[in-house]
């Protein structure tokens, strides 16, 4: 399923009933974003934006995000920090 196609989204919460959403449908990665913009843009921005929205409108408990491994860089201490 495309996470950008809105109205699909919608269906898939509507009929669902989910209680709990994991996302792990992002595109990783810097270099994809530079040669696939638009592709990255949809998945990344209005992808997320969509399940949020799913999210939100049926009162969803718990949604569990995982961001790309990107956003920590070539960082070796572990467990990785926001503040790192």
């Amino acid at each position: 399923m495309d996470l950008a196609d809105r109205d699909a989204m919608a269906s898939l919460f509507d009929q669902q009933k989910f209680q709990r959403v994991i996302h792990l449908g992002a595109q990783a990665g810097v270099r994809y974003s530079i040669e696939n913009p638009h592709a990255y843009a949809d998945s990344n921005l209005i992808g997320h934006l969509n399940i949020l929205e799913g999210c939100r409108h049926h009162k969803i408990e718990h949604l569990l995000y995982a961001s790309s491994s990107s956003v920590y860089g070539l960082n070796r201490k572990m467990p990785f920090s926001t503040e790192d």
